[in-house]
């Protein structure tokens, strides 16, 4: 299977799960974590470059964001980072289910 066809369904994070619908150049989706689900808003694909990246926002504490990862070697995986106009920022991974 492609890893265009891969990044659409559910992975694994720290933050809980990542749930991405559309199609890779127009992700939507969710995530759920202990506060609550946020909502990924718009987001790409890019399977030539292997860039994930997209917007989102936490219902639970009024806050939008953005994030960016890079596919691994495997296509199993997404590293990357968060960051928020309320200066929280971080690392997020991802990992296929």
């Amino acid at each position: 299977m492609s890893q265009v066809l891969q990044i659409i369904g559910t992975w694994t994070s720290q933050f809980g799960p990542v749930t991405f619908t559309g199609s890779p150049d127009h992700l939507s989706g969710h995530w759920d974590q202990k506060e609550g689900q946020g909502k990924i808003t718009a987001g790409m694909f890019n399977p030539a470059t292997g860039v994930l990246v997209f917007s989102y926002f936490q219902s639970w504490n009024d806050q939008h964001g953005a994030a960016a990862f890079l596919i691994s070697a495997t296509g199993r995986e997404f590293h990357g980072n968060y960051v928020q106009p309320n200066g929280n920022n971080g690392a997020w991974d991802l990992i296929r289910v």
